[in-house]
């Protein structure tokens, strides 16, 4: 018998949703077609599935925290350092958004004393926030204050922010990161040595709570890594293109976890198993379909190989699968 499935463009993907922690309803789908796949099911399999099991979407969190400080309008290539970062960032991010909770903040923005100052978490992760994010970038609530900027790079106070954030919320994910975008060592007014240091400590805060932090940094001045090879994976761009790969290696990494569900209840015969994208069946196979991980483990299971990837880009939505018991395998 041969079943199908493959790319299924979903009108409203780009809808921010976030996922963290919680159940998909095994409910629904609309059995459209698309493609074809032999998963090496016998005849009458669609007609001998039972009740759909409802699972948790184990998607990573990835907080972005941009320097735009008034270095970054320094040129980069063809542009500034900040556009070109605000491209690489827009790029890589709508190839992972379906499968990685993004999460957005700027540093450093307006304080009310003299301190140095990084914005708070104004874009939580969620599954396909790009557009929240990109409002964002694009400054359009100028009463936040995003049209004002300082020599300053609070790195030190943008990381707090972020382990703040983190501390903040109780719903579990398959990873928790930060990736700092930057060109220049932290700063605030002429004492980088301090800087430098709440830096470091944060950093080190943030591991103890176990959130991993990623440095992609531009500018000479920062070539040679310096403090910011101090707080976590580090990794310095000399133009364009390799801004944007430094960029997708840091959230590859993070992404590492993604395209995984945990069901909530162990089937009866978890070999009898089936995974469904819209009505349509997909192999179980640990390159191009689906897979217990690790191996034997009844509850996890990893999406693997292209439909991975479409998850990752948006192109299915979470929402689509389910997980059904049969007497076909």
């Amino acid at each position: 018998m041969r079943v199908v499935f493959a790319a299924i463009a979903l009108a409203g993907c780009s809808r921010a949703v976030s996922l963290i922690g919680s159940e998909v309803d095994p409910d629904g789908g609309d059995g459209s077609d698309a493609g074809t796949a032999d998963v090496g099911l016998v005849d009458g399999c669609r007609e001998n599935i039972g009740d759909p099991i409802g699972f948790r979407v184990e998607a990573p969190a990835v907080v972005v925290a941009l320097d735009r400080s008034f270095s970054m309008l320094s040129r980069l290539g063809s542009t500034t350092r900040l556009q070109a970062a605000q491209m690489a960032l827009r790029t890589v991010l709508r190839s992972y958004q379906g499968g990685v909770q993004f999460g957005y903040e700027e540093f450093p923005v307006r304080c009310d004393g003299p301190s140095c100052c990084a914005g708070k978490v104004v874009v939580p992760p969620a599954l396909n926030s790009l557009m929240a994010i990109e409002k964002q970038m694009r400054c359009e609530m100028p009463a936040s204050g995003c049209f004002e900027t300082t020599q300053d790079a609070p790195t030190a106070e943008a990381l707090a922010q972020c382990r703040a954030f983190y501390a903040a919320t109780d719903q579990p994910a398959s990873g928790r990161f930060v990736l700092v975008v930057t060109d220049g060592e932290p700063s605030c007014g002429s004492d980088r040595a301090s800087a430098c240091e709440r830096a470091v400590a944060e950093a080190a805060r943030l591991a103890t709570a176990g959130v991993k932090t990623a440095v992609v940094a531009m500018g000479d001045n920062v070539k040679s890594g310096g403090c910011l090879e101090m707080l976590g994976r580090y990794a310095w761009a000399s133009d364009e293109p390799q801004l944007r790969q430094w960029i997708q290696e840091a959230v590859a990494m993070a992404a590492g976890r993604s395209c995984r569900i945990t069901l909530k209840t162990v089937a009866p015969n978890p070999e009898r198993l089936a995974l469904l994208v819209k009505g349509d069946f997909v192999p179980r196979d640990a390159t191009q379909g689906w897979s217990f991980d690790p191996p034997g483990q009844p509850l996890s299971i990893a999406i693997n190989g292209t439909l991975c990837e479409r998850l990752r880009a948006g192109q299915v939505d979470f929402n689509d699968l389910r997980v059904v018991p049969t007497a076909c395998r």
